[in-house]
């Protein structure tokens, strides 16, 4: 009798392990957080499709993806708003009525790009006089905007441990409006504070350069979004990203 037990309770667990690796391996929830690049805000105030769209799709032809990737992104998201979303979390939710948090703990993969509006300001608010003295106080700016970055990074975790890939910024000021070393210097400081994020399983793109000197793709003097073209240009560095680190 015990013979017979052990033997269905063996065939039983290897049932319920072969479901499980079935329908674990058959199913990839991709969820995007961030501002208005992450929603695909337009450069004419409209919205497309962001990078996010293009990594959804990339992950559609490997495995099933889950629909809600995207609700967690808004045109004016500040790294402090999602934190807090996050902490209260019955203030964003799908349609289907799923919290943020579940939403967190179900993800194999997150992208985050936000924080871009804070910085995109500060440069406008600066642009005149970062030849003259006003670099530090950017600096200083971005230096906050990362320690917030580390308290959003380290809530996500609360949640989940699963990959995610931090998305870095572009320079929307034309270089013939201010001094192009100085604000290369800034992208390097930036640059160096998102690596000092990095661990075992947190990633980061450097979009900075695809960007420079590249006003095709932001084609709105006007306005800081990028092109259709702009955000294919983002989405192939975060591909490009995945399969040289096989992280799905």
């Amino acid at each position: 009798m015990k013979y017979i037990k052990f033997v269905i309770f063996f065939i039983s667990a290897i049932i319920i392990f072969t479901i499980y690796q079935i329908t674990s391996n058959n199913c990839i929830t991709y969820l995007a957080l961030g501002d208005g690049i992450a929603k695909g805000q337009t450069p004419f105030d409209t919205f497309g499709e962001s990078y996010a769209d293009n990594i959804y799709d990339y992950l559609s032809t490997k495995k099933e993806t889950n629909n809600n990737y995207k609700t967690f992104t808004k045109s004016d998201y500040r790294i402090t708003d999602l934190i807090n979303d996050i902490n209260n979390i019955e203030t964003t939710k799908t349609e289907e009525n799923l919290t943020i948090t579940y939403m967190l703990k179900q993800a194999d993969l997150i992208t985050i790009s936000i924080g871009s509006d804070e910085l995109f300001y500060k440069l406008k608010q600066y642009n005149d006089k970062i030849k003259i003295g006003n670099k530090q106080k950017i600096i200083e700016y971005i230096d906050q905007m990362f320690i917030d970055m580390d308290n959003l990074i380290s809530t996500i975790r609360n949640y989940n441990k699963k990959p995610i890939i931090l998305v870095g910024y572009y320079n929307p000021i034309p270089f013939s409006q201010t001094n192009e070393v100085t604000i290369d210097s800034i992208f390097n400081y930036i640059d160096l504070k998102f690596n000092e994020l990095l661990d075992k399983n947190i990633y980061y793109v450097d979009i900075y350069q695809i960007f420079k000197n590249k006003n095709q793709y932001l084609p709105n003097k006007n306005n800081v979004f990028p092109s259709l073209e702009g955000y294919n240009l983002i989405s192939n560095e975060i591909i490009r990203l995945i399969e040289e680190k096989n992280i799905i």
